[in-house]
């Protein structure tokens, strides 16, 4: 990126640091994550970055619409990891508009760390929504997924209508949980 596009995100992150009243060290690390996340932004995809309250946990967030129907081997794409230390951890989730959704988060390790992943699916007739947050810090994910949750419960996408996926989802939280992990009630 060039010294033009780093102004902006500094000035971003100095705006931010001065009205969260954050200490004046986070600038750095804030405006080198709104680069990062400048660089995957796109037309079919918005990026946000998620800071906590005393700056840090600093983590990506990026919210993606794909124009088709995915197959489901690209959703065990999405899902899965070659670096995952554990088993992914599967949610089944309901929204208000983007419907029933499956969700995983998953923990890797990426040259010598630790980090983690929280990646959502959301089924529509003709399209699928694709969130990812993270990678971050293991312990920042329990802080980060909390407003990412909030947001998606009442987020909407211009002309995505949810399919009635609940049976689809059933069966990835079936295949997804570990032996053991439910109770008998």
């Amino acid at each position: 990126m060039s010294g033009a596009d780093d102004a902006p995100a500094e000035a971003i992150a100095r705006d931010f640091v001065a009205r969260a009243g954050l200490e004046v060290q986070h600038v750095d690390r804030i405006s080198a994550a709104i680069r990062d996340a400048r660089t995957v932004a796109g037309d079919d995809r918005e990026v946000f970055v998620i800071v906590a309250a005393d700056g840090a946990v600093i983590a990506p967030l990026v919210l993606a619409v794909a124009e088709t129907r995915l197959s489901q081997a690209e959703h065990a794409g999405l899902l899965w990891s070659d670096a995952l230390l554990l088993p992914p951890t599967p949610y089944v989730v309901e929204t208000s508009y983007l419907g029933t959704g499956f969700s995983v988060t998953m923990l890797e390790r990426r040259q010598q760390r630790d980090l983690a992943t929280r990646r959502w699916l959301f089924f529509g007739e003709d399209r699928t929504v694709i969130v990812s947050l993270g990678p971050v810090v293991p312990y920042g994910m329990a802080f980060a997924q909390i407003p990412v949750e909030a947001m998606l419960e009442s987020a909407r996408v211009d002309g995505f209508i949810a399919a009635d996926a609940r049976d689809y989802v059933d069966q990835l939280d079936a295949a997804a949980a570990r032996f053991g992990e439910g109770w008998v009630a």
